[in-house]
C-alpha cells in the first residue's frame, strides 16, 4: 500500500447508470460480453493514434481529460491520421460549467463539446492563460454521443470507431496502480467518481486498456488495464462514444481496378487470408487469398468492394476490390495487435481475418 491520492471530479448521477431494460437486453443479446468478429484485441496506442498522457493536477477536472482524449483521438482514427495535431484544450472546454472544486459530468461536458466545441490546447493551455484564438474558429465539434451500455457494445465501437469516455468507480487501492500488470480492485475504500478514456481492450487478458489524467508518474507511463466489471466500467455505468465528423478527403487521381476476386465463402461466413508487406511501399501489404495476389493495400486508405450477383455462403465471392474515399465505406483496414483486420459487408454476415506472415 503506498498510500498515493489523486483528484477525481466526476458527478455521478442516475444517467450514468445501466438501466434494468439495457440490463436486459444486453444480458440477452451478448451473452459472452463480445460480438461475433470483432478482433479479440484492439489497442490504440498502436500506430501512434492516442495523445500524450497528461496531469489534471489538483483539480476535479477528470471529465474535461476523458471527454477531450476521446475526442481527440477518435478525430485521428476517423481521418486515418496518427499525426494530426488534433490536441484539444481541457481548459475552454472546462470552462463551461465544471469546477476544481465540484467537478463535472459527462452530459455537460459532451453537451458543451456539441454545441460550442473545443479549441486547440496551444490556444488556451491546461494551467496556462487564454489566448485570443480560444474565441475564434475553427473550434472542433462533435455530432453527438452514442450510449454504450455493455461490454459487447464498447468493444464494436472501440474498434471502429476509436476511444470512448467512460465513468468508473476509484477506491483506493487504484490510487496505488504502478504497473502493466491487470487491475483488480481488492483493497481500500470508494473513493469517488472518475472519468477516463478507454483506448483500447483485450479479451485474452480480460482487460480494458485505459488512458488515466494522473501523469505518467502513475499506472504504466499513465496507462492502466483494468479487469471486465471492476469498479462499474461498462456494468453499472455507460459510456459514450464520441461522433466526430471527418476531414474533407482531397481528391486523388484515379487507380487503375484491383482484379476481380473468387473466393469460396465458408458456411460459418469466415474466410482467412494472409498478408505479406510490399518491398515497394512502407505503409502497403499485400493481399493474398488461396496464393493469389488481390493487390497492394494502402493501409491509409479504405476500399470498397463491389460484389457481383447475389452472393450467399456456400457460393462463390465474386468482388472488385478498389480504393475508395467516399464515407460510405464497406472495406475498412484497423490495426491491432497481432495483424490487420478487414471486414467485408453488404449485409453478407462475411469476414476476411487477414494477418501478417
Amino acid at each position: 500500500m503506498l498510500n498515493k491520492t489523486y483528484r477525481l471530479g466526476l458527478n455521478i448521477s442516475d444517467i450514468h447508470k445501466r438501466t434494468p431494460e439495457e440490463d436486459a437486453r444486453d444480458i440477452k443479446a451478448y451473452p459472452r460480453h463480445t460480438i461475433e468478429g470483432l478482433p479479440s484485441a484492439m489497442d490504440w496506442r498502436v500506430g501512434g493514434y492516442v495523445t500524450p498522457i497528461q496531469d489534471q493536477g489538483d483539480c476535479g477536472s477528470c471529465v474535461a481529460f476523458g471527454t477531450t482524449a476521446a475526442i481527440e483521438i477518435s478525430k485521428r482514427v476517423v481521418d486515418h491520421n496518427p499525426t494530426e495535431d488534433t490536441k484539444l484544450s481541457e481548459s475552454d472546454l472546462f470552462s463551461h460549467g465544471g469546477t476544481c472544486q465540484n467537478g463535472w459530468t459527462l452530459e455537460a461536458a459532451n453537451a458543451t463539446a456539441q454545441q460550442n466545441g473545443i479549441c486547440k490546447e496551444i490556444c488556451w493551455p491546461y494551467g496556462g492563460s487564454k489566448q485570443p484564438c480560444a474565441d475564434a474558429d475553427p473550434r472542433l465539434k462533435t455530432l453527438g454521443v452514442t450510449r454504450l451500455s455493455s461490454d459487447a457494445i464498447a468493444k464494436q465501437w472501440i474498434a471502429t470507431n476509436g476511444p470512448i469516455q467512460a465513468a468508473m468507480d476509484v477506491y483506493t487501492d487504484f490510487f496505488d496502480v504502478d504497473s502493466d500488470a491487470v487491475y483488480h480492485q481488492s483493497y481500500g475504500d470508494l473513493a469517488g467518481g472518475h472519468c477516463v478514456c478507454l483506448v483500447g481492450y483485450d479479451d485474452v487478458d480480460q482487460c480494458w486498456i485505459l488512458k488515466n489524467s494522473w501523469s505518467t508518474a502513475w499506472g504504466a507511463s499513465g496507462f492502466c488495464r483494468i479487469g471486465y466489471g471492476e469498479c462499474g466500467l461498462l456494468r453499472d455505468y455507460v459510456a459514450y462514444g464520441e461522433q466526430i465528423g471527418s476531414s474533407p478527403v482531397p481528391p486523388i487521381p484515379p487507380i487503375p481496378p484491383v482484379p476481380t476476386g473468387d473466393i469460396i465463402v465458408p458456411k460459418d461466413g469466415k474466410m482467412y487470408a494472409h498478408l505479406t508487406y510490399a518491398s515497394n511501399a512502407a505503409k502497403a501489404l499485400d493481399l493474398l487469398v488461396n496464393g493469389n495476389s488481390f493487390g497492394i493495400l494502402d493501409l491509409m486508405k479504405k476500399y470498397v468492394a463491389t460484389f457481383l450477383g447475389d452472393n450467399k455462403q456456400g457460393d462463390a465471392l465474386l468482388f472488385d476490390l478498389r480504393p475508395e474515399s467516399a464515407h460510405n465505406v464497406i472495406i475498412h483496414t484497423l490495426p491491432f495487435g497481432f495483424g490487420w483486420f478487414v471486414q467485408i459487408g453488404v449485409n453478407k454476415d462475411v469476414m476476411l481475418l487477414v494477418q501478417e506472415r
